[in-house]
């Protein structure tokens, strides 16, 4: 049972803390400077001091309209920040975009933050972006949604939740290791029986954590935990007219289980959404081990911009 309750805490509060190797190895930094555009900082989507973001607007303002990459943080939602992702935001500004990197307010153990709620900043978030970027005169025709790790968890809610309610149509969605089910099972307790009373604590409280409503022992008997997870489990939204998705996954991930994988890509394609996937067969969290499938990576998202939020 210890074993179990650690497994399943350690993503809760931050023990790993997910950090890109695209931006190093994949020719993605770039000599940014006041020819490629110009960074805003900071500006407030909320009150609270985490509810922030940077817009980087290229320097080209002659076009009629703009696509617009969204990016969010890794850190296991619990810690991080828009600032770590700067040299990938600048690089995608450097094309053309304009690039929103959006914190959320994180959980501590001082608030009540969840996945939901987190969820809902990186919407209010987005929503802001899109308002300041036609403030400051580019006006926002497409949106690709990004993130790395708990990132690109938010990143999946939004896209395929929210789409339509953003103010501009989500194009793609882009996920770098994240998770689309909270179920227990396909994270620490694939062989969990929630009739044990020891288990079904423990992945009660993992599903109250996650979702930000009170879920039961009972609940995870009966199977009622399930509509909880709902609200923050991407596989669950997907539907016939979900945007187009590109993702990438460690296939030794210790961090996000690849067992949580198949949840999202029988989802897709049930709903026959077009989708890419790479596995990184010798990779954990980082994806640190697969030069190869990196680049093919790196050459595959690059053809999803160009295909789906081309630069016109």
């Amino acid at each position: 049972m210890v074993c179990i309750f650690a497994g399943l805490v350690s993503f809760c509060i931050g023990v790993f803390i997910h950090r890109q190797i695209m931006s190093s190895e994949m020719d993605m930094r770039v000599d940014w400077n006041d020819s490629l555009g110009t960074v805003y900082e900071d500006i407030a989507y909320g009150k609270d001091a985490q509810q922030k973001f940077d817009l980087l607007v290229p320097a080209d303002k002659s076009r009629k309209s703009y696509g617009m990459v969204v990016y969010f943080h890794a850190g296991g939602f619990t810690a991080g920040d828009k600032k770590e992702d700067r040299p990938l935001l600048q690089y995608f500004c450097s094309k053309g975009y304009v690039v929103a990197g959006i914190n959320y307010i994180l959980q501590n153990g001082k608030n009540k933050a969840s996945v939901y709620s987190m969820s809902v900043d990186a919407r209010n978030g987005i929503i802001k972006a899109v308002q300041e970027a036609k403030r400051l005169g580019y006006d926002i025709n497409g949106i690709a949604i990004g993130g790395g790790s708990a990132g690109a968890s938010l990143a999946m809610i939004t896209a395929f939740r929210d789409n339509g309610h953003l103010g501009a149509p989500v194009k793609f969605c882009l996920s770098m290791v994240g998770g689309s089910t909270f179920e227990p099972k396909a994270w620490y307790m694939p062989n969990a029986n929630y009739n044990d009373p020891e288990i079904a604590k423990a992945a009660a409280f993992w599903c109250t954590t996650m979702t930000g409503e009170e879920v039961t022992p009972h609940q995870m008997v009966t199977g009622e935990y399930l509509k909880a997870l709902e609200r923050v489990s991407a596989c669950t939204m997907v539907n016939d007219s979900t945007c187009p998705f590109l993702g990438a996954y460690g296939v030794m991930d210790r961090v996000v289980p690849i067992t949580t994988l198949p949840y999202l890509e029988n989802a897709l394609k049930e709903h026959k959404v077009k989708h890419d996937i790479y596995r990184f067969p010798n990779s954990g969290h980082p994806l640190q081990h697969d030069r190869k499938i990196a680049l093919q990576f790196y050459n595959k998202l690059n053809e999803y911009l160009d295909t789906y939020l081309p630069v016109r």
